[in-house]
């Protein structure tokens, strides 16, 4: 059989929870942007090999799922907030 990377698609769900936290606190595309660099950063981290040769996140199918995975959830929840910035802007003052 296959195997399911339920190790890398569950941490992917609550970082798009974490970013949609921020899209939602912040109304603006820096509630996402802020936690999607430390993201990107520490995903940089652990792909960055030793001198030795060792690395956390090895080249296999559930690694690759969570690096492009993050990267992919990251944009569709930076989509989600400008969308709401942009509607915040347009509302009538009134409202």
């Amino acid at each position: 059989g296959v195997a399911f990377p339920l190790g890398a698609v569950c941490p992917l769900l609550a970082f798009a929870g974490l970013l949609y936290v921020g899209a939602r606190v912040f109304r603006a595309p820096i509630g996402v942007c802020i936690p999607a660099l430390g993201w990107i950063v520490a995903v940089g981290a652990l792909t960055y090999g030793t001198s030795e040769g060792d690395v956390v996140l090895a080249s296999t199918v559930a690694a690759q799922i969570f690096v492009y995975g993050g990267l992919v959830v990251a944009a569709g929840v930076l989509v989600f907030a400008y969308q709401w910035q942009l509607s915040d802007r347009l509302q009538p003052a009134g409202r």
